[in-house]
């Protein structure tokens, strides 16, 4: 009788001790599915991050050619600019030399008229002398 209740007692404890086996494999099994899960979570979130690495390294590459090719259009511009300011610099030394030339010739043309002028008037005095010298011998 002793003997019945203890194996009674000691079949009872191995049907506690399998049952908890039993909740504790269930625990696992439900941990294993829940660590699945979050690897093919971390894994998707990982696949998601470096598509936007890549996605942003795109963007960047487009913004840095766009800010390349800005800066090459922008060197153009200021190497005509510059062009473009150095030949109305070499035509504005042009000008002011041909308007020195042109006052220059305008005085030289203006000394002339009054050479000229002198000159004619003393032709004109000397014609009128001798006229008046051909009259006095006329007269005489």
């Amino acid at each position: 009788n002793a003997l019945g209740e203890e194996a009674s007692k000691k079949d009872l404890a191995l049907r506690e001790i399998s049952l908890k086996v039993a909740a504790l494999e269930g625990q696992l099994k439900a941990a294993e599915a829940a660590n699945a899960a979050s690897v093919v979570r971390l894994d998707k979130l990982r696949q998601e991050d470096q598509e936007r690495q890549a996605a942003s390294a795109a963007h960047t590459k487009a913004l840095q050619d766009e800010v390349t090719q800005s800066t090459a259009e922008l060197r153009e511009a200021s190497r005509k600019a510059t062009e473009q300011e150095a030949d109305l610099n070499r035509i504005l030394s042009e000008k002011k030399i041909q308007e020195a030339e042109g006052a220059s010739l305008r005085a030289d043309v203006m000394r002339l008229k009054e050479e000229l002028t002198a000159e004619r008037n003393a032709l004109g005095e000397e014609a009128s002398k001798k006229d008046l010298a051909l009259r006095e011998i006329s007269l005489k």
